[in-house]
């Protein structure tokens, strides 16, 4: 049997010895202690309960090593409800570590002080929280916002000091601490829009600088922000809408000295031209969106691609099909992810994807789940000119060997025809030609699916061909058209 090497040793031991640990911890050295907490952790990882050492981990708390007092505070946080009152000891200690001048040691003394769910230490951590939240260090500052969100579910009671807090992080000029408030904000206060009003111009301008999962934070929130503030993008292509004073007064006036909000006013004039008769916030939004599709991280690719599917106009929301399409080389888990949200966005707008239709195709390595999104995504965006090229295609997976496939196939050539009337004859001609094929599975779903659209009226073919083709079939079919009816052949 092959021994683990490394880290990986500390998972190995199956008979814990705490003498052993205890002597470590208890040891003055720092490779000591850092030996013993990493026995220590990796049992409690494993789920073995190694509260006794608690009284010996708590001593430690006072190490001036990084690395030891980082592995120590989780332990505590892990073990603070079960053990209240050595937590509550170790308060102090924090406190001093948000004097430290190293921020790190600051950031690191507020995380393990806002983790610890005891509500009878909740006003010291917002007063601590208060405080980081106007430190020097935007990392400091960063940490003070994940904080919120811990506090505010511990007690809900806090909420007008958190959102005091908040709105002092959210005119932060720093694009760290941007992306952690607006995490906080989805947490704490999801529709207080009122908050983001002062600081939108500012927002759009730095989310291209934000931190990717910050900005994904950042992206859905202005999406929902932007569907309640802004009109239409179909009609505001349609109408001349009067520009309003006020509703750029609630944005800006707030923060006048604000050198985000002085650039964005000085470039109204030019955001204006070309845009027609959208608003130039509106605008401003879809300009600073526009840079994040070239982004690695998926997640923020399939945030700006929500954001444009909602509040870009029909001629430029095909810029967030293309930047959807180039994510689907990812792995399978991520692949699932976005088809998923492009089969939900092309049931609605499906002239976004209709350029690339050849990525929606079906290839041999992918899965049954990845298979089917594909084929409800070619049912969405099936049109008159392209549905010769769809048929062809889904007509060369009804010969697959994949039974699954093969009636999933069908199935598909069924609601292109049922969806587009106009093209319902060029698809009841191609599910006739599958009738005749060797294969019974093939027969038996093509015949259901014809009579489902015989039933609904969608077909246009003449019957008696029909008949024909289910007579030399052996089949029996209910067949029903404007002026004969034949129960069987």
């Amino acid at each position: 049997m092959n021994r683990l090497v490394g880290q990986g040793r500390y998972f190995e031991s199956t008979n814990p010895k705490f003498e052993e640990i205890k002597v470590l911890l208890d040891n003055a050295g720092n490779k000591e202690k850092m030996e013993g907490m990493k026995r220590l952790l990796a049992m409690m990882s494993k789920g073995t309960d190694v509260s006794g050492l608690y009284p010996d981990v708590v001593k430690n708390v006072i190490c001036k090593n990084m690395g030891v007092k980082k592995l120590v505070y989780m332990f505590l946080v892990h073990y603070a409800e079960l053990e209240p009152d050595p937590a509550l000891l170790a308060i102090n200690n924090f406190q001093r570590d948000m004097q430290s001048d190293n921020q790190l040691l600051r950031a690191l003394g507020l995380r393990v002080m806002s983790s610890i769910r005891l509500r009878v230490i909740v006003q010291v951590v917002v007063l601590a929280i208060r405080k980081a939240a106007k430190d020097s260090s935007p990392y400091v500052r960063k940490a003070a916002a994940h904080a919120l969100p811990k506090v505010y579910s511990l007690d809900e009671e806090q909420l007008p000091d958190l959102l005091d807090i908040l709105q002092s992080l959210m005119r932060d000029h720093s694009p760290m601490v941007l992306g952690s408030a607006f995490w906080a904000f989805n947490e704490i206060c999801p529709e207080r829009f009122d908050m983001l009003h002062p600081h939108f111009r500012k927002v759009c301008h730095l989310l291209a600088d934000i931190d990717e999962w910050g900005q994904v934070a950042a992206l859905n929130t202005l999406t929902r922000y932007a569907r309640t503030q802004f009109k239409n993008p179909e009609a505001a292509v349609k109408e001349k809408p009067e520009r309003k004073k006020s509703k750029r007064s609630w944005r800006g006036d707030s923060d006048s000295s604000d050198r985000s909000d002085e650039s964005s006013t000085e470039s109204d004039d030019d955001l204006m031209e070309g845009v027609g008769d959208m608003d130039s916030d509106h605008r401003l939004l879809l300009q600073s969106t526009l840079p994040l599709f070239r982004s690695r991280n998926a997640s923020v690719v399939v945030a700006a691609a929500s954001l444009y599917f909602y509040m870009a106009p029909s001629t430029e929301a095909t810029v967030a099909g293309r930047a959807l399409t180039r994510v689907l080389h990812s792995p399978r888990e991520i692949q699932y992810i976005v088809l998923s949200n492009i089969a939900t966005m092309a049931a609605v707008r499906p002239t976004m994807f209709e350029p690339f239709l050849l990525d929606f195709f079906v290839n041999s390595t992918d899965a049954a789940f990845i298979r089917k999104l594909k084929l409800g995504i070619l049912t969405c965006i099936a049109s008159e000119t392209n549905i010769s090229t769809i048929l062809e295609e889904l007509n060369t997976y009804v010969h697959r060997e994949d039974r699954e496939l093969v009636t999933a196939s069908i199935q598909a050539i069924g609601r292109c025809a049922s969806r587009l009337p106009e093209v319902a004859d060029s698809c009841m001609r191609t599910l006739m030609t599958l009738i005749a094929n060797r294969s019974e599975e093939v027969v038996a779903e093509s015949v259901v699916v014809i009579k489902k659209l015989l039933q609904a009226g969608a077909n246009q073919v003449p019957l008696s061909a029909l008949c024909l083709s289910c007579a030399r079939s052996g089949l029996i079919l209910s067949c029903r058209c404007r002026t004969s009816r034949f129960d069987k052949w």
